[in-house]
């Protein structure tokens, strides 16, 4: 009886053990739990590696939280987190606590929504911080998908006297309102505040649906930081507001149905 108990006591622990392995890592970051990324095999976005490892991801004691490309190995790991929250409309704002404008050309940081049930183009919206390969070009980028119709997008430069700004967009469903700025603030106190604002007002607009927020650094087509060295984000605050209004009317039309 003592061995049967014992080796049925054994099985159990390793199916566990199989199962813990197998769940993602997840953090909590301003409110709301994230799914670390991981990939033992390259993958989208850029052909990279993902590490959901401490080293790679985390949130520190003030609550900030922390993406890095490392290289371990010989391979060089990004970093992704997705919200396990489906938001809806409304106020999406990260604030960042990085020189975005001194990244490496090849380093990518991306805070976006995207919906893997919507399979033409995700209802995706992006906020793109990259040179994409080039010594000098604009480093910032507004884009609701798809990114080949010139007007989807909007490009910029950024240049920071410090390391606060604040970037995000105000999902609505006649329109998408693109803000960046200087310092950390949910509205600008006074002009000089501002970097960039874009009302993109087109005849497609993306609804949130399925839609999750994620914010990830990575590389241009899994190339290594032109420096050779280690990246490191850092954001200090994730800020959703919901558009009650909107969600209001939807819900009226909702119930008028029946």
């Amino acid at each position: 009886m003592v061995k049967k108990w014992r080796v049925g006591h054994i099985i159990i622990f390793l199916m566990l053990s199989v199962f813990i392995e197998g769940q993602a890592r997840t953090i909590q970051f301003s409110g709301y739990n994230w799914e670390v990324k991981s990939s033992e095999k390259r993958m989208n976005p850029g052909k990279n590696y993902f590490s959901d490892s401490q080293e790679n991801v985390w949130v520190d004691s003030l609550g900030r939280l922390h993406l890095t490309i490392l290289k371990k190995e010989g391979k060089w790991l990004c970093s992704e987190v997705i919200c396990q929250e489906n938001l809806k409309y409304g106020t999406y704002q990260f604030f960042i606590n990085s020189r975005i404008d001194s990244l490496d050309e090849n380093v990518i940081l991306g805070l976006f929504s995207y919906d893997p049930q919507e399979s033409k183009h995700h209802n995706e919206i992006d906020i793109e911080i990259a040179r994409w390969g080039q010594k000098v070009a604009p480093n910032v980028q507004y884009v609701v998908q798809p990114y080949q119709d010139p007007d989807n997008r909007k490009n910029f430069d950024v240049k920071l006297n410090g390391l606060y700004s604040t970037h995000g967009f105000i999902w609505n469903p006649d329109h998408i309102f693109f803000h960046s700025y200087y310092g950390h603030h949910k509205y600008p106190q006074v002009k000089d505040h501002i970097i960039s604002v874009w009302n993109y007002e087109r005849a497609y607009i993306p609804k949130p649906e399925q839609a999750r927020i994620h914010i990830n650094l990575y590389l241009l087509h899994g190339q290594p930081p032109v420096n050779g060295r280690p990246v490191e984000i850092i954001i200090n605050n994730f800020r959703y507001k919901e558009n009650r209004r909107v969600h209001q009317i939807q819900n009226q039309d909702k119930n008028s149905e029946h």
